[in-house]
């Protein structure tokens, strides 16, 4: 029987996968320095890249000299990548039940994956299944909602502006991860060594509020789906709102520099 939140999640990113590399990519493209880094990807590694999206982490490895398999949940995000890269291998593939024999890798990486998951935990489990002995796993999961602004201006007007008592399937809470101290825990659950924690500084530069709006609708999926749940009136407050308190990180050409920073977790497989 298949999980109703796995569903929710597969059905939204086929339909967000365009929207999300248009608006997400730059921005969560920053960490990836971090991800391989601490994944320690180089020169023949054998990295595998969950929930690839648009590629740009399987990108970056390849200049890095890896062999590259590139994973997602969807085929639109699958057909990004391959666009993109093309001396990778590609594959279809639920993080919480991998198509892949044990250790068959020496690098794991999850970059935002982990808060869109059922089970986060089982889907950690089989990257330390698939991962060879003495390498690394790395994912990456935003900060808490204070400051990760263009979260926090959303939410914030959703609950006072609108409804968050949506029809979404249940599913983990989005922030799960958002405490960093349960990344480490998880890690050392599964009996990962030498864990370690970092933040990353990113940012979600763009044109205006209007398009950081938009691509909440557009290249989303929870925050789409709070969205589009909301009455017409409300949802044009709400937008009104963001735009508005979304000016305080504009320049003077009206460009929005969002903070929207990361934990980068990470850990070997004895």
């Amino acid at each position: 029987m298949r999980d109703p939140f796995t569903e929710f999640e597969r059905d939204g990113w086929s339909r967000a996968a365009d929207g999300y590399a248009r608006a997400y990519g730059p921005m969560t493209a920053q960490a990836i320095p971090w991800l391989l880094d601490d994944a320690g990807v180089g020169r023949g590694t054998r990295l595998l890249d969950l929930a690839c999206g648009p590629g740009l982490l399987g990108e970056a490895a390849l200049g890095r000299g890896a062999i590259v398999t590139c994973a997602d949940l969807v085929m639109p995000m699958l057909e990004l990548a391959r666009h993109r890269v093309r001396r990778a291998d590609y594959c279809i593939a639920d993080a919480q039940a991998l198509p892949f024999a044990d250790a068959s890798f020496d690098a794991v990486t999850l970059a935002f994956l982990v808060g869109h998951l059922a089970n986060p935990l089982q889907a950690l489990s089989e990257a330390r299944r698939v991962l060879a002995p003495d390498r690394r796993v790395a994912f990456a999961w935003w900060r808490e909602l204070e400051h990760t602004a263009a979260f926090r201006l959303v939410r914030s007007a959703v609950e006072r502006l609108g409804r968050t008592d949506v029809p979404i399937p249940a599913g983990p809470s989005f922030d799960q991860f958002s405490d960093p101290a349960i990344g480490e825990s998880a890690l050392l659950d599964l009996a990962f060594t030498d864990v370690r924690v970092h933040e990353a500084k990113l940012s979600w530069k763009t044109g205006s509020a209007q398009k950081m709006f938009d691509a909440c609708l557009e290249g989303s999926v929870r925050t789409a789906a709070l969205l589009r749940a909301q009455e017409p009136a409300a949802l044009a407050a709400i937008r009104e709102d963001v735009i508005e308190a979304a000016k305080a990180y504009a320049d003077e050409r009206g460009v929005l520099d969002l903070p929207m920073p990361a934990w980068i977790v990470s850990g070997a497989k004895p």
